[in-house]
């Protein structure tokens, strides 16, 4: 329920800020998510990794899209429109990117690596990365800025930008994951609320540069 209502709040202020273009893109969010998390889900289950029956809590879908959402609203109360659409929609291909790969590498992964060793770990250690995850996060980035793309939102340089954010997105979270949240200090929420906040940051600061306003300010 309290996921339920997260994700509504969230898409609600996204739609309010751009309409029907930013709410055809976190619905595909939802879409990208939801099919990777059912995609072999018996196999993950009999595995022990697959997510929870009572699928994500409210502060799951925040620490995803909260970023995108708060970006977005932002773009409306500040002067730097462009500039947070662009972080919103970044973050939003980085939660599409890291869903994906951590889902579809652990139905698929034979042999998932740590980021930070190259040790081979079992399917679903944090941290853990491997070819065919890595190939369905690239895929959805792509998918989300090409659909970003394709309303008008992003050009074509800003959609080939977005991807490179999310995908680096992507491996901060598996970095994150193999080093602060093994150790304790900060939980799986926390770990994507840093990478979806990365996403925004990068995409914002990219709006900025290539508007020749951010540059300018610094010499000042």
């Amino acid at each position: 329920m309290t996921a339920a209502i997260a994700g509504f709040v969230a898409t609600a202020v996204l739609f309010v800020s751009e309409g029907l273009a930013m709410f055809g893109a976190v619905v595909l969010v939802f879409v990208l998510t939801h099919v990777a998390t059912k995609f072999q889900r018996q196999r993950k289950a009999d595995a022990a990794i697959a997510e929870r029956s009572g699928g994500r809590s409210g502060r799951q879908v925040l620490a995803n899209i909260g970023g995108a959402a708060l970006s977005a609203a932002l773009a409306q109360l500040t002067p730097w429109h462009t500039a947070f659409i662009l972080g919103s929609i970044a973050s939003l291909a980085e939660a599409a990117s890291d869903t994906c790969a951590s889902e579809i590498g652990k139905a698929l992964a034979r042999e998932p690596v740590m980021i930070t060793s190259g040790k081979v770990v079992p399917a679903g250690t944090n941290g853990a990365i491997s070819l065919p995850g890595t190939f369905a996060g690239i895929t959805a980035s792509c998918l989300l800025a090409f659909e970003a793309r394709l309303i008008g939102m992003l050009t074509w340089s800003e959609a080939a930008a977005v991807v490179a954010i999310a995908i680096a997105g992507m491996f901060l979270d598996s970095f994150l994951g193999a080093t602060l949240e093994r150790q304790g200090k900060i939980s799986n929420n926390g770990v994507n609320l840093l990478s979806s906040g990365f996403a925004v940051l990068a995409g914002v600061l990219l709006g900025k540069i290539r508007s020749g306003t951010l540059i300018p300010a610094v010499v000042r």
